[in-house]
């Protein structure tokens, strides 16, 4: 298991969203729309629901009911719009385990992961 880490969170949506991490409530960012944050956030393993329900990153879409759920299990990292999945779609572009990210929140609210390279 690679530790993977978020170092930079970019929203690219019309919405303002709210960045949680369960496992530390002090983990709670909240970005407007198109603003960028610098962020160090380890992504969570999750490989069982209970895992889930304490360790998830949410990002709920604040003017909406849209909650996007991030996590890693079976080597990549996985969202949800739904909840726990045992296999929840691998994000989009560099989805592997192991190593620094700069997250998009795409205009579709999907996730997009790239390498972060100083």
């Amino acid at each position: 298991m690679g530790v993977t880490a978020i170092k930079a969170i970019l929203n690219r949506t019309d919405k303002m969203v709210e960045f949680r991490k369960r496992e530390d409530v002090h983990d709670t960012i909240s970005l407007d729309p198109g603003q960028a944050q610098v962020v160090d956030v380890y992504i969570p393993w999750c490989d069982n629901q209970q895992q889930f329900d304490e360790r998830v990153i949410e990002i709920r879409f604040l003017t909406t009911d849209e909650v996007l759920y991030i996590w890693q299990s079976k080597g990549k990292i996985r969202y949800s719009f739904n909840g726990w999945n045992d296999n929840g779609s691998a994000v989009f572009g560099t989805a592997h385990e192991d190593g620094d990210r700069i997250l998009t929140i795409r205009e579709d609210k999907r996730p997009e992961f790239d390498m972060k390279t100083d």
